[in-house]
């Protein structure tokens, strides 16, 4: 029809959309669109139009389509006949506010027969009337002295966008409607609608350009499980397993977070997510069901979370904490919590070896599951502590095992120390699953110098040396000085080994007469507070002239 796509209808909604915003939203509110709105062109899907076989209806299917009925001329229309569109709100929820850019119009060319009526247009928030043209209940049409349109052959409204402030009947809305209706229709007796004698056909129009409806949604969400998989399966969790839930909302579900309470003074979001909504329905959210949350940044350890789910209107539920141990990923393939571990040493198969000071000995192992099946990629921790008194482990390497489950290790010149290898089966547990170690038995090491090594009867000599390994215990290193004589060593000396690790000792022969000859050794004894097992320095001769 002219009327409804004509050009001072276009310039009548282009001055409607002139400078107006958006109203915004309150708290525990959302805003549902149709046609075409300040947030943007909404089909409709919001407005049910009920559709009648003496009226014509249209809703707003593509940018610059509009709802609308209107009734047919040349009609008789039989009392309580109508057709309406209507705004409902979700259950539980009610319409808090309307903005609406709407066209009504009247052209009811004068029936001479008493007994007929004029057609009725008549806006609605819930039970309460608020607007009207031709003819309804007189009790309906006294309420609305300042927006009944009843005068004359043909009227038509110049409100370029209404509220419900806009309307006096509304002044005391409690916010209790649950829709928003327009109806155009008869009332109690038969209606009609012709045409003029000029044959200008009769019309009665209700026309939506616009419509922003604020739902008020009071309900929170409800969680229904926090299903058993993933995070929320209990005992041990790398920490980025999915956590699966389900929730469900009148006005369906924007979004969840997941949340680390652990602390119980501050909270983390370790994950987040938004659902897809459309708020051209009534219910712009969807519902979830068997929806998942990823989580990041979440640090091992025993963990407290909270599963948080928000609605269309801002109402947030939060679920019942539930406890995770934060393990890590899966190390290894299979994983196993009973695994086998073993290690020993390639050249003696054993698990301890003696080796010379400054000696290396390569270390072989083998990682398998409870049943003997291989663990392949896995990560094997080395520690390592100095045999001595008061140490502890330190971590000094990470090796993997290949396809059969098999590592090496080299461990480098040192003290002599245990090693020991460790297999969590989730990387970031804070005990081992499975553990073994081997001990690297190295021997002290020293050098030894005489001055001089030929020597007169009842002559001195000056015995100095120095250990090769370190660290030395506070109080110094006792060395003991040996001479080989008669077939065997003895000690005829000791000296402490101090600052910078050297010792030094005098020795006068009194008994040796001219032609002796003598082995001379520093012998290091092993004791708790020096990390090397028994060692010697070289073999010094020494010759009495």
């Amino acid at each position: 029809m002219d009327r409804r796509s004509g050009g001072w209808m276009a310039a009548f909604l282009v001055l409607a959309l002139m400078g107006i915003g958006a109203p915004a939203a309150r708290a525990g509110t959302y805003d549902v669109y149709a046609c075409d709105t300040p947030a943007g062109t909404f089909t409709n899907h919001s407005w049910d139009i009920k559709a009648a076989s003496q009226f014509t209806t249209g809703t707003c299917s593509a940018p610059g389509g509009t709802m609308f009925l209107d009734a047919n001329a040349n009609r008789l229309y039989e009392p309580g006949e109508n057709v309406s569109m209507t705004f409902s709100a979700p259950a539980g929820a009610t319409i808090a506010e309307f903005r609406l850019q709407r066209f009504l119009f009247e052209f009811n060319p004068v029936d001479n027969d008493p007994a007929r009526k004029k057609l009725y247009d008549l806006g609605q928030l819930g039970s309460v009337p608020f607007e009207l043209t031709g003819q309804q209940d007189p009790a309906v049409q006294a309420g609305l002295s300042d927006r009944w349109y009843a005068g004359g052959e043909a009227w038509q409204t110049v409100d370029p966008v209404v509220t419900r402030g806009s309307f006096a009947a509304l002044a005391g809305y409690k916010g209790d409607a649950t829709f928003l209706r327009y109806t155009v229709g008869c009332h109690t007796t038969p209606c009609t609608l012709w045409t003029n004698g000029a044959g200008a056909a009769g019309s009665i129009l209700a026309q939506i350009f616009s419509a922003t409806v604020t739902v008020n949604d009071p309900t929170k969400p409800e969680i229904g499980r926090v299903v058993p998989a993933g995070l929320a399966a209990g005992g041990f969790v790398g920490g980025d397993e999915p956590l699966a839930f389900d929730a469900r909302d009148n006005s369906g579900i924007k979004s969840a977070q997941l949340v680390d309470v652990t602390s119980g003074a501050s909270e983390i979001v370790i994950g987040s997510r938004e659902f897809a909504c459309d708020y051209s329905y009534p219910a712009p959210c969807p519902q979830a069901t068997g929806a998942e949350i990823t989580p990041s940044g979440l640090p091992a350890g025993n963990r407290l979370l909270q599963l948080r789910v928000t609605d269309a209107g801002g109402n947030t539920a939060a679920s019942a904490a539930f406890g995770v141990l934060v393990s890590g990923a899966a190390n290894g393939s299979p994983p196993d919590p009973s695994a086998k571990l073993t290690a020993t040493f390639a050249r003696n198969r054993r698990k301890s070896i003696d080796v010379a000071y400054g000696g290396r000995a390569s270390v072989r192992g083998r990682l398998t599951d409870a049943a003997g099946t291989p663990i392949a990629g896995a990560t094997i921790q080395v520690l390592d502590r100095a045999l001595s008194a008061r140490t502890t482990y330190a971590p000094r390497l990470e090796v993997t095992t290949d396809a059969d489950g098999r590592f090496g290790v080299l461990p480098g010149p040192g003290t002599a120390r245990a090693i020991r290898f460790e297999y969590r089966f989730r990387k970031a547990l804070s005990a081992p699953s499975a553990a073994t170690r081997v001990e690297l038995r190295v021997a002290a090491g020293a050098s030894l110098r005489i001055s001089p090594k030929r020597v007169r009867p009842r002559g001195t000599i000056t015995i100095s040396g120095r250990l090769r390994g370190l660290p030395l215990p506070r109080s110094g290193k006792v060395v003991d000085l040996q001479a080989f004589e008669s077939g065997k060593w003895r000690t005829f000396d000791t000296a402490r080994a101090r600052k910078n690790a050297r010792f030094t000792s005098r020795y006068r022969f009194l008994r040796a007469g001219s032609g002796a000859s003598f082995l001379i050794r520093a012998r290091i004894r092993r004791d708790d507070s020096y990390p090397y097992y028994l060692g010697y320095s070289p073999r010094v001769r020494v010759r009495v002239r």
